[in-house]
């Protein structure tokens, strides 16, 4: 059964995604553990209706990322 995210959730995946140009789908859903065609999905989506409000994730992101830098030492 496919997993259900809510509004905010995808709002900033979405939001994070367009902070990081060039960035791959790939990579930014690792970062949030999502498959990465879900997250496309999303930001198409969001290009015919914008999608708005969330900021968790944003600010969580940063963290993960220093996270596993820290571990791959």
């Amino acid at each position: 059964m496919p997993k259900k995210y809510s509004d905010e959730f995808k709002a900033d995946a979405v939001a994070v995604y367009l902070e990081h140009p060039g960035a791959p789908y790939k990579e930014i859903a690792a970062d949030l553990e999502l498959n990465s065609e879900t997250l496309r999905g999303w930001v198409q989506a969001s290009r015919k209706a914008p999608v708005t409000g969330g900021s968790l994730i944003r600010r969580i992101v940063p963290q993960i990322r220093d996270h596993r830098a820290a571990a791959a030492f």
